[in-house]
């Protein structure tokens, strides 16, 4: 993704991934985790992905909003300053898909 993003969305992107796995470490009790990042025209996908626990509701609803740790709400703070969409996915037992999706035109570029 180098050159897509300025320097200060490159680190805001970086430390989104870093507190996802934060979480899958801290909390999920998961056996296997998977990063993707993934530019698909104008848009940058991000996924952190796990096979844990799961987290449970309210915190799975849209956007993260209603988190009540820090770590999914902060990764909600920086995609809003970002521009973009945040998805939590998560079922009990069957892990949790953070997705989240930034416009390249949205100030996230150079």
């Amino acid at each position: 993704i180098e050159g897509l993003l300025s320097p200060e969305a490159e680190t805001s992107v970086y430390r989104i991934v870093q507190e996802g796995l934060n979480n899958v470490i801290k909390h999920s009790k998961a056996t296997a985790a998977r990063i993707e990042i993934r530019k698909n025209g104008n848009q940058l996908a991000i996924a952190v992905q796990d096979n844990g626990e799961g987290i449970p509701s309210p915190a799975n609803e849209e956007n993260g909003n209603k988190a009540k740790g820090f770590g999914l709400a902060g990764i909600a703070e920086r995609v809003r300053v970002l521009g973009g969409s945040l998805a939590v996915d998560s079922e009990p037992s069957r892990g949790t898909a953070i997705k989240i999706r930034l416009e390249l035109t949205n100030g996230t570029r150079n």
